[in-house]
């Protein structure tokens, strides 16, 4: 698909692209295929002054053209130094249309030493009559250093959420995402933990819903089943569960949340990410975000919506009950009707789809973690038809429980 500009000028694009330049906390460029820069966010002066002048101007942009070539081959996020021996990551969103994002400058937390002397050689090469022993014209204080796995991350969350975007694009109206409410009558592939959205929009906002109503050990407990399900290395969960952080933020946002406090410690989360040495410190530090998230915004949202955390708290308790919605619309007050229509406008799903994704959710689970029969595992989680388990299960996950589980059988031999 060709990506017009106009993609890139679309408030939502927009939006995801300035929340990945907070999250990065660097400065950041996207550029147009010909290499004119479309928009930036943030700067440094070290930037400023070079591209004052024609000559740094020019080498600046062939440094960059050089990189970009080779990101837009091999459709991953670039680490370049520029010549002035500051570091940068570029990525390119789409393969047509010669766009990409750059990162940066930074420098590296592992490379800080001799900084200064890089950049008096990157001015040489501008000025060869300038006296090496002259103070430089601009100051680096403001070119942060990082870890450079952390910037990687974030650019590769960036093109996971572009990339994700331009499939609902339509170029006459701008940008338009599908109706959240719909779901294909036959999923295409299965869903064991390739995928690090913990279903699709429709399971984020469940989810999201869940942490305004104070139920964040709920969200901890998808990410964990997310890295469970997954076949990845190390390095390939840490960029997993930094962007799937960054989506329940963005839902949570979505749904009306505060989330000026969780997006200021996600940032710190991502500069972290690439010293946490195995998936338990993984858990360990987003369960922090999420927790003072939910703290923020739960006293809130349930002034405003006052029956919705008895709703919440009785789908994830009581999830295996019959005739749930009448009992919580009893204990609640209130109409069945008015429950449903309250969870239709901020999950986009009906009481019993939230309600059929909470139990697979958790069928899931027990798929994983024991070797009971599938048919007793619908029990379990409320659905005695065998033959109705497997309808809703294939609904939700794309396959049915036998392969799910034998899937992550043959992932866990191999």
């Amino acid at each position: 698909m060709k990506v017009s500009p106009a993609f890139f000028q679309d408030e939502e694009t927009r939006r995801l692209l300035e929340m990945a330049a907070s999250a990065a906390a660097l400065p950041m460029c996207l550029h147009s295929g010909d290499g004119l820069k479309i928009s930036g966010w943030g700067g440094c002066e070290a930037c400023t002054w070079v591209n004052s002048h024609g000559t740094g101007k020019k080498a600046c942009r062939k440094c960059r053209s050089d990189a970009a070539r080779l990101t837009l081959l091999e459709q991953v996020p670039v680490t370049f130094v520029c010549h002035m021996g500051f570091t940068c990551v570029i990525a390119a969103p789409f393969r047509q249309g010669g766009y990409t994002v750059v990162f940066g400058p930074f420098i590296p937390a592992d490379a800080a030493q001799g900084v200064e002397f890089a950049v008096r050689q990157g001015l040489l090469s501008l000025d060869t009559s300038r006296p090496t022993a002259q103070p430089l014209p601009f100051s680096i204080k403001d070119v942060r250093v990082v870890p450079q796995g952390s910037v990687s991350a974030a650019a590769d969350w960036l093109l996971y959420g572009l990339r994700s975007r331009v499939e609902a694009w339509v170029e006459k109206e701008a940008f338009e995402t599908p109706s959240i409410s719909e779901l294909p009558e036959e999923p295409v592939a299965p869903n064991t933990g390739n995928d690090t959205r913990p279903d699709n929009d429709v399971g984020l906002r469940i989810l999201g819903l869940s942490l305004l109503c104070g139920h964040p050990g709920e969200v901890r407990s998808c990410l964990a089943d997310m890295l469970a399900e997954s076949n990845a290395t190390l390095p390939a969960m840490q960029s997993q569960m930094t962007r799937a952080l960054s989506e329940m933020l963005d839902t949570v946002q979505r749904l009306g949340g505060d989330t000026t406090g969780a997006w200021k410690a996600y940032s710190r989360f991502v500069e972290k990410a690439p010293s946490l040495e195995s998936p338990e410190m993984l858990l360990r530090a987003a369960d922090r975000i999420l927790r003072g998230l939910s703290r923020d915004c739960a006293p809130f949202f349930n002034t405003r919506h006052t029956y919705m955390p008895l709703v919440m708290a009785s789908l994830h308790r009581d999830y295996a009950s019959d005739k749930l919605l009448s009992r919580i619309a009893r204990e609640a007050g209130v109409a069945p009707s008015s429950i449903t229509r309250a969870l239709e406008k901020m999950t986009g799903a009906s009481f019993s789809e939230v309600l059929g994704r909470i139990r697979i959710h958790r069928a899931c689970r027990l798929l994983r973690t024991t070797s009971m029969p599938t048919a007793g595992i619908g029990v379990l989680v409320g659905i005695s038809d065998q033959s109705n388990f497997c309808k809703v299960f294939r609904r939700y996950r794309g396959c049915s429980p036998g392969i799910y589980r034998e899937q992550l059988e043959k992932r866990g031999r191999g």
